[in-house]
Parts: structure tokens; C-alpha cells; sequence
């Protein structure tokens, strides 16, 4: 998702990934969590955004929202996604602490600068190794 600096404009980019699969309810999730980066404080997956995803599931019409795609859900597996077996991913952070690897496609201000981020399970310092 891109916006203009004034967040009057929003373009939604789909990936490759978004079309492996031909499945109504993969599209229909994708599409609600974009969706709601669009809604104001929700430009990230802060604690707002996570409000939101929650009300959308709790409305009972089988929305399977988080901040992170599982496509295991949808039937995909491993195999079938673009680029496995293959090292698609240019930058990565570790964590000092438990080892958990983050690893990103492009430069971002986190890769950047890994202090402004800690590790989503520990808490632990990230160190860029990539």
C-alpha cells in the first residue's frame, strides 16, 4: 500500500502471491487488510489497526484477518509459493537474544537503523546481518 504525503491517495499494489491461488476468501482478506491501512493511525499495524482487524472477524461473515498472511490457511503450501527454494529476500535482522530472523525484500528504515525496533518475540535488540 502507497499513500500521498497527504494521505488523500492510496494505491494498493498485489503481488504475485496474491494471485496463486484463485480463492475468493484469500482475495476478499487481502483486500480487508489493505483496506483498513487506509483508515487514520492505522498506516502500520498498530494496536488501532488491531482493533479494527478484530471488529471485521467479529462481524461473523468469515473474515480470517492478521497482520501476517498465513497461506496455509487458504490450502497454499510452501511449495507453491513464488521464489521457494530460492533466496528471495535482500536484507535480514537478527535478534541478539533468541535468534529470530526478520528478513525483508527492501530497504526500510528498520533495516536501516535496527534500533528502532525490537524482537517481536523476546523483546531482545536486533542486529542487521544482511
Amino acid at each position: 500500500m502507497r499513500y500521498s504525503s497527504d494521505f488523500s491517495k492510496y494505491d494498493l499494489e498485489l503481488g504475485k502471491l496474491f494471485f496463486i491461488k484463485e480463492d475468493r476468501m484469500l482475495w476478499r482478506d487481502v483486500i480487508a487488510h489493505e483496506m483498513v491501512h487506509t483508515i487514520e493511525g492505522c498506516f502500520n499495524h498498530s494496536d488501532l489497526f488491531c482493533m479494527y482487524l478484530d471488529k471485521l472477524e467479529r462481524l461473523g461473515k468469515g473474515y480470517n484477518l492478521s497482520t501476517r498472511l498465513d497461506f496455509t490457511d487458504y490450502g497454499i503450501s510452501e511449495e507453491e509459493l513464488p521464489g521457494h527454494g530460492e533466496q528471495s529476500y535482500k536484507y535480514m535482522l537478527e535478534c541478539v537474544e533468541c535468534g529470530c530472523q526478520y528478513k525483508r525484500k527492501r530497504m526500510s528504515k528498520i533495516i536501516e537503523n535496527p534500533d528502532l525496533a525490537r524482537c517481536g518475540v523476546c523483546g531482545g535488540k536486533l542486529v542487521r546481518v544482511r
